[in-house]
């Protein structure tokens, strides 16, 4: 049920005023949508209702701060919709890092655990990884060699190369893809 223009601004008077009734009422006209909304994006119901109700109560929280140009449901479907899509972000790049270190894990594990076969394949590993983060782009190589060999932090990068932590990112996601590729094999001996 869509609320008409003179109930949601009440709605929202309400909510603005902290009324116990008009949290009531926002969370049985807009929880079951947002519910959908968020299902769609993470395909997940539980997670979908925990985003959805986060964006219920971060509008209670922050109420008297709050914004809405047009309705409360287009306000709220949109700040579920971004929300999902940083939760789809901040799992990706979780990823990401836990690839990287398995990646490093992997191939030094392999050469202590055998001695015999670490020292065989210690020349030709160090050839390979000198290949293969050759084959990473000039830029991405810069970033991703003051990442991992001089231990800067994103943010110090960011800063160092004159470059948003956002581009950090993309260079370091550029050169674990080649590194994954070319390296791949040796992860698994």
């Amino acid at each position: 049920i869509l609320l008409t223009t003179m109930e949601e601004s009440e709605l929202l008077k309400g909510i603005r005023q902290g009324k116990n009734k008009a949290f009531k009422m926002l969370y049985e006209q807009h929880y079951g949508v947002l519910c959908s909304v968020a299902y769609n994006y993470v395909g997940d119901s539980y997670l979908a209702e925990t985003l959805a109700g986060d964006v219920i109560v971060k509008l209670w929280i922050e109420r008297e701060h709050v914004q809405i140009e047009r309705s409360i449901r287009m306000y709220l479907m949109k700040s579920v919709r971004n929300l999902c899509l940083d939760y789809i972000k901040s799992q990706y790049h979780r990823r990401e890092l836990v690839a990287s270190a398995y990646i490093e894990k992997s191939l030094n594990t392999r050469l202590i655990e055998d001695p015999n076969l670490g020292r065989l394949l210690e020349r030709e590993l160090e050839d390979k990884i000198s290949e293969a983060v050759a084959a990473i782009p000039l830029e991405s190589r810069r970033v991703f060699m003051l990442s991992r060999y001089h231990d800067m932090s994103y943010q110090e990068i960011a800063q160092d190369l004159g470059i948003s932590v956002n581009t950090v990112k993309y260079h370091i996601k550029q050169a674990l893809v080649i590194l994954r590729e070319r390296l791949g094999r040796y992860m698994e001996m």
